[in-house]
């Protein structure tokens, strides 16, 4: 890289009535450095790995890509750099980390992959290759330890590789379907710390459509769980999941349902708790019985849908709105818990091309997927048997419509509060809310600026907020700014540690 401009400062930005929001660092990379930053992994108080892609590397390389690996302190201080080649022809590359390790996969369409880790605390790397279905097609890719989970789908039917990369093994896992029109894997979930990987499998077992529970450890299949049985008779079909274990034989399962299974819509959220592979209680939430739910809509809409509910209830039913939410993992706080979901829906647009046939010139019009709009998300706390104690919900203010479902929020619990945060673009809005009563106990939107006071931003985009370690976080993008004195523009992508101090 030519030039790098390392600014430390802790200036306090901004004061709320519960918290403190501050810069403590800031990274800038000039953009002309023809340098492209592709990701950070995050390893707490060991620092974090940047890697970048650099154009200077690439001149005389005709057949590999060349991936740099450089290691920041939690000062962002940089230190020592590793390049790792990559054939040009692999053309699919995954990325994800352990305690220790970034391990990076490319493959080819033969099926041949090279799995490359990278120890963060001296930079040392080890390789392993193998082969794969030529047809597999990737959607995730896990480490936990030395175990590797590679999930995809080979002729729209589930497929996972286990690999143990220190002891140079594979195992499939065995998914079989019962009726492959049925057959579903609705979520793949995973916990590092208890090294487990969780999927969430829908299956028609003898007429009756039934939810399962895969639990994977080490490698190994190690447990099937029943969760539900699903049918006509209880209008209750289990549309994603997430797993938390809170002993060896209990877990506590959340995630969304419907009245309908086929199709991503849901009209509420469920938790059920297991116990030696018993479901010990189920417990459902329709949407519109948490508190604001409805807040992102317009004061109209929120009255209609209201007085629909009143009228709805009068005659013994309930009312029901749906939508598509991605359900984070449950928060456990002593002996109770915490369920964030993000709520979504997906766009089209219209694509008008001109084709010449024999008859003449036409203009053909179709819609096309644009994207997926968030829209709001919610706060659920439980008690230990799954009763509300109460909930929240608030608007999400973001742009950006990304193809890929995601996660834009990352939050922090203490014993007094717990702390949402996300970024749109040019801001990072930070709420508050008691752990007790649920209620919001501050909210602060934080422009995310340059140091140079002299310098206004313009533009800010392709901008992520998310959790470090403790009360730090971390936000990266490209900014355009402009000085107000020379007129001087520049564009630089920048790496921002936020602390958020709580009181």
């Amino acid at each position: 890289m030519k030039q790098i401009i390392l600014i430390v400062f802790a200036t306090l930005i901004t004061y709320v009535s519960f918290s403190q929001i501050k810069t403590v660092h800031r990274l800038e990379f000039d953009s002309k450095d023809e340098v492209e930053i592709s990701r950070y992994y995050l390893f707490g108080k060991q620092g974090l790995i940047q890697k970048t892609i650099d154009e200077n590397k690439q001149k005389n390389k005709k057949r590999d890509i060349v991936f740099t690996f450089t290691k920041y302190s939690p000062e962002l201080i940089a230190g020592k750099q590793v390049d790792i080649h990559k054939q040009k022809k692999q053309y699919h590359n995954e990325s994800d980390t352990t305690s220790h390790y970034v391990y990076n996969l490319g493959y080819d369409r033969k099926g041949n992959y090279i799995i490359h880790r990278i120890d963060i605390r001296d930079l040392s790397v080890e390789s392993l290759t193998g082969e794969f279905h030529k047809r597999l097609r990737i959607s995730e890719f896990i480490c936990i330890n030395d175990d590797i989970y590679i999930f995809g789908y080979i002729h729209r039917l589930p497929f996972m590789l286990m690999i143990n990369f220190s002891k140079k093994t594979e195992n499939i896992a065995k998914l079989i379907p019962s009726n492959k029109l049925i057959f579903n894997v609705m979520t793949f979930d995973y916990d590092k710390e208890e090294e487990e990987v969780y999927l969430f499998i829908r299956d028609d077992i003898n007429d009756n459509i039934e939810t399962y529970l895969y639990i994977y450890k080490h490698g190994k299949h190690i447990n099937k769980i029943t969760i539900n049985t699903e049918g006509e008779k209880n209008d209750f079909f289990i549309k994603s999941g997430r797993a938390s274990k809170l002993s060896q034989n209990e877990y506590i399962l959340t995630g969304s349902y419907s009245r309908i299974w086929n199709n991503m819509k849901s009209t509420g959220i469920y938790i059920s708790k297991i116990v030696d592979s018993q479901n010990q209680f189920t417990q459902k939430i329709n949407y519109l019985d948490i508190n604001n739910f409805l807040s992102h809509l317009r004061d109209w809409r929120q009255k209609r849908i209201g007085r629909k509910k009143e009228q709805v209830e009068k005659r013994g039913k309930e009312l029901e709105y749906t939508v598509i939410i991605e359900p984070h993992r449950i928060i456990q706080q002593k002996d109770s818990y915490i369920l964030i979901g993000e709520a979504y829906y997906p766009t089209e647009r219209e694509d008008c091309r001109t084709e010449t046939t024999p008859s003449g010139t036409k203009t053909v019009c179709r819609d096309v997927f644009d994207g997926y709009q968030y829209t709001h998300y919610f706060i659920v706390s439980f008690d230990s048997q799954g009763n509300v104690l109460w909930s929240n919900s608030k608007k999400l203010d973001i742009k950006q419509k990304p193809f890929r479902i995601t996660q834009y929020i990352t939050k922090s619990l203490t014993d007094k509060a717990l702390s949402i945060m996300y970024n749109n673009s040019d801001s990072i809005y930070y709420t508050a809310y008691d752990t007790r009563s649920g209620k919001e106990i501050s909210g602060k939107e934080y422009e995310i600026s340059s140091l140079n006071s002299k310098d206004e931003v313009k533009f800010i985009y392709n901008s992520t907020t998310t959790h470090w370690h403790d009360t730090y976080f971390i936000t990266y993008g490209y900014q355009r700014l402009k000085n107000e004195e020379t007129k001087d523009k520049r564009k630089v992508y920048f790496l921002n540690k936020i602390q958020i101090d709580t009181q």
